[in-house]
């Protein structure tokens, strides 16, 4: 009888250690689940730190399947839930000219094609986490509970988005005294707008010109101080001379036909005094006398000492002047472009005050519904004083899905713009601007498109407007 008491005793023992083993693992596998489910949602365990799901699909997981039979994060690993048309596509594209852009935009500018028809890559392309037998339980075999963007319980509806899971322990119900009826919580995100790694960008866009990149919207300090004339006929300049024409500033960039003796197109004025001298614009041309000499030609070759007879007068070539034309050449407000008045080549520098006041920047990232891919756009634009965020969805229809967030484009200074809110992963980003006076456009400019990868936190970088968007 001792010996059976004692066989009871140990026996009892056991099965409790054993019970508590059993609830320990179910507890610990109920965690393992919940942060292996957050962490692919929240890319922590990434060595990237992105989310391949959020990266691919440019929003939190929704509910695809309602029953109780395990499928509710079905979106995160079973392949055949999810919607044919939601799987990964190498390129889905932007159609710029579909977008709204500004009328005047697409009026006046010429887009680079890798803007007006963007793509990038998107889709599902999982599973993102392995589910045993293609269902995803608790330890104790019960449903998980999604969470709604406040982080309470949520009643499972289809395309519900899902901002964090729960489990409510060994007794399926809220709350409890036992450690393994304690509730387990995973929230994916924490202000209720997105993911836990919501992204901010801060962009800095910067104008390339012959000094190198500086502020859009601050003309060089060198051009600030400069002080120019308006454009002289038949006036001197050397190659290096300064002027100004309505606001710009144009730069001598050479004189014709250099040191060659060209002459010019327009034949100079026959002078009667024996000492004066006369020009046709490039050449120096002094009277000393009368005689047969061969006549004066346009745009022929002469060399210092050279003779020539107008009317009947002889002169002889003392000397290449390079002198402005005597027609004011029409001035082209357009940076880099290049201006002739017959004699001088100009070349427009940007404006003397002030180089953009239209500026935008526009950034790209997936989201794909339940029925289609697509790009959203997200543009902040800037003119003069007036700052706008525009959030444009295209080549696709939401269908049951609601815009997943409407990220702010705040600028903090006339050439940065801050983006927050994002959905990291694999974006593109470009920017465009150009000075609007009135109807008049010019120094039209863009940078190149380029591919970003967002991480979760503060992401900062550079874009440098460099590119001509006329003809």
């Amino acid at each position: 009888m001792v010996a059976l008491g004692i066989l009871a005793a140990v026996a009892s023992v056991t099965l409790s250690l054993l019970e508590h083993n059993v609830e320990k693992d179910r507890f610990e596998r109920t965690a393992a689940v919940g942060s292996a489910v957050r962490e692919v949602i929240n890319g922590s365990s990434e060595q990237d730190g992105i989310s391949r799901f959020i990266s691919d699909m440019g929003r939190l997981p929704v509910i695809i399947n309602t029953d109780t039979s395990g499928k509710v994060l079905a979106e995160l690993f079973d392949n055949n839930e999810v919607e044919q048309n939601t799987k990964w596509a190498a390129g889905v594209f932007f159609q710029n000219a579909s977008s709204n852009l500004p009328a005047t935009d697409v009026a006046e500018l010429k887009f680079p094609d890798e803007f007006t028809n963007l793509n990038l890559p998107c889709g599902w392309s999982g599973p993102y986490i392995i589910a045993p037998y293609s269902t995803l339980f608790d330890g104790w075999k019960n449903e998980w509970l999604t969470l709604d963007n406040n982080g309470a319980t949520q009643t499972a509806a289809l395309n519900k988005y899902i901002y964090g899971i729960r489990s409510n322990g060994s007794d399926g119900e809220s709350g409890g005294t036992e450690w393994s009826e304690q509730d387990l919580v995973y929230r994916f995100n924490t202000d209720g707008k997105g993911a836990s790694t919501s992204s901010d960008l801060i962009v800095t866009v910067l104008i390339m010109n012959k000094l190198g990149a500086t502020s859009v919207l601050e003309a060089p300090e060198n051009l600030k101080t400069v002080s120019a004339a308006s454009w002289q006929s038949d006036h001197e300049y050397e190659v290096g001379s300064c002027i100004i024409n309505n606001n710009f500033r144009y730069r001598c960039l050479q004189t014709l036909p250099l040191t060659q003796g060209k002459s010019s197109s327009s034949c100079p004025t026959e002078l009667t005094a024996a000492a004066d001298t006369v020009n046709d614009h490039n050449l120096v041309w002094q009277k000393i006398g009368s005689g047969s000499e061969p006549g004066w030609k346009a745009s022929s070759l002469y060399r210092r000492n050279d003779r020539i007879q107008v009317g009947a007068n002889v002169y002889e070539c003392t000397g290449i002047r390079p002198v402005s034309g005597g027609t004011a050449p029409t001035f082209k407000a357009v940076a880099g472009q290049l201006t002739y008045d017959g004699d001088l080549v100009w070349i427009c520098d940007y404006p003397f005050s002030k180089t953009m006041n239209r500026l935008r920047v526009a950034f790209f990232e997936p989201c794909v519904t339940s029925t289609a891919k697509g790009i959203k756009r997200l543009m902040a634009v800037r003119n003069g004083t007036t700052v706008a965020a525009l959030d444009q969805e295209v080549s696709f229809n939401l269908g049951s899905f609601a815009a997943f967030k409407q990220p702010a484009a705040t600028w903090t200074d006339y050439n940065q713009v801050h983006f927050s809110n994002l959905t990291p992963g694999t974006r593109k980003i470009y920017a465009y601007g150009y000075l609007q006076s009135g109807s008049s456009y010019s120094n039209k400019l863009g940078s190149d498109v380029i591919g970003v990868q967002l991480k979760p936190g503060i992401n900062c970088i550079t874009l440098i407007l460099n590119n001509s968007l006329q003809e």
